[in-house]
């Protein structure tokens, strides 16, 4: 066992400078995507965190072997319910401590299980693209993901195919069950009762009601409005909270749920290698809200930043039903790439093809679903909100974007509070 704080070893308390080498061997040698066995415990007393991480408990989300440390074990001690406590009770944050800030994390290229993961995946592309040289360049449909294979145009217009997981050998959270269904269909039902404790889905509730009321910060989270369809006279119509963005690291609940060990264990599981968060939001969709026409989200410049595909994961705050505009998807309809012009929503004579299916789902359930799943919802007809939480994450080994993605959209969509009179605003898809 290991003891941050009141030590064993030699009967004397270890230095702050011995707490951060002994764990930062610990985290190299077995936490990069595996389980630590025998379970190992860290008690850390206030002096050690600070030692450990140069700041109080409430940086720790941001600290940089946050990731790893989530890793270890089943049975460590951190101070969970600090977070929670904080995340409750502070109000945003103006202006942030430097350690609580985000800073680009950069891929864990230096740990061999992600080498051999690379290295695998390189010769994987390898054989996938002599075997494509191989084949006939005439289109075999009109779709643009077939005209673009055809012409050489980027790969973004193609699904990547189901990921070999055996290329980097991971404890898996979810079951082959789950695995095969979610590569069948692109997506993955998960209920509330085996994803979160029920201390964790207090958490959840209450770390998203905080956000509620925040107030229009420019330069800080994003909030974005709509007007309320309801109104007799369009022109006239009050706008209404549409959506937020850009807030975990405002938001420590969230920043724990969202980037501890469940959510992107799960999609480590899903990509066959290491994840991490690329953007976070949620959609509020209240009483007089639209829906959302039907698309795909790699459609919306997720390629940009040459990431080959993402997995979002809808978490559901309140009940979501056919009334209020549950998510509907079409089941593997994923594997013909994309069926769009890039920033544009899916074609009319396509969509009436697709064989759409509603999943409604009950607070806490979370739904998997890749960047390559054509989805939409209907509006709000009801008189309560459907407030639904996405989280959506890419391949470690693909680059940690989430900076450049909200500083971009900063840039070209910026909320409402930060826009200039007068100009207009494109919001794509």
């Amino acid at each position: 066992m290991i003891k941050l704080g009141r030590g064993e070893g030699n009967g004397r308390e270890p230095k702050g400078r011995e707490c951060v080498l002994a764990l930062w061997r610990l985290c190299a040698e077995k936490c990069v995507g595996l389980r630590v066995a025998p379970p190992i415990s860290l008690s850390v007393c206030p002096r050690s965190f600070r030692a450990l991480f140069g700041s109080s408990p409430l940086s720790f989300p941001s600290s940089p072997l946050r990731a790893p440390l989530l890793r270890i074990g089943e049975q460590w001690h951190l101070p969970r319910v600090l977070l929670s406590v904080f995340s409750l009770s502070l109000p945003p944050f103006r202006s942030l401590p430097p350690r609580f800030a985000f800073s680009a994390r950069p891929a864990m290229e230096f740990h061999p299980l992600a080498q051999q993961a690379q290295a695998a995946q390189q010769a994987s592309s390898n054989a996938d693209a002599a075997a494509a040289a191989k084949e006939s360049s005439a289109p075999r449909s009109n779709s643009p993901a077939a005209l673009a294979e055809a012409a050489g145009q980027a790969s973004h217009f193609r699904h990547p195919g189901v990921p070999n997981r055996a290329a980097l050998p991971l404890p898996s959270m979810l079951t082959p069950e789950q695995l095969a269904s979610y590569d069948r269909d692109g997506f993955l039902l998960i209920k509330a009762k085996d994803v979160w404790s029920p201390a964790e889905m207090k958490l959840l509730l209450a770390s998203v009601n905080l956000m509620d009321n925040w107030p229009d910060r420019a330069g800080e989270y994003m909030k974005y409005y709509e007007k309320d369809r309801r109104a007799a006279d369009p022109a006239a119509a009050p706008k209404i909270l549409s959506r937020i963005e850009n807030f975990v690291q405002y938001n420590p609940g969230l920043d724990f749920l969202l980037q501890g060990d469940k959510l992107p264990a799960m999609c480590t599981d899903l990509f066959g290698e290491q994840s991490i968060m690329y953007k976070e939001k949620v959609n509020y969709k209240l009483p007089g809200s639209d829906g959302f026409a039907p698309h795909q989200d790699v459609a919306a410049g997720w390629w940009l930043y040459n990431q080959s595909i993402h997995v979002s994961c809808l978490v559901s705050i309140d009940a979501a039903t056919e009334a209020n505009g549950c998510l509907e998807v079409a089941a593997g309809e994923h594997k013909r790439g994309m069926m769009s012009p890039e920033w544009k929503e899916i074609p009319e004579e396509t969509v009436k093809r697709l064989q759409w299916q509603m999943v409604p789902t009950e607070p806490g359930d979370v739904l998997f679903f890749d960047s390559y799943v054509p989805h939409r919802s209907a509006a709000n007809a009801t008189d309560k909100p459907r407030r639904v939480l996405y989280a959506t994450y890419a391949k470690a080994s693909e680059g940690d974007y989430r900076l450049r993605y909200y500083a971009d959209k900063r840039a070209a969509f910026p909320p409402d509070c930060e826009r200039a009179p007068g100009s207009n605003y494109e919001y794509k898809i």
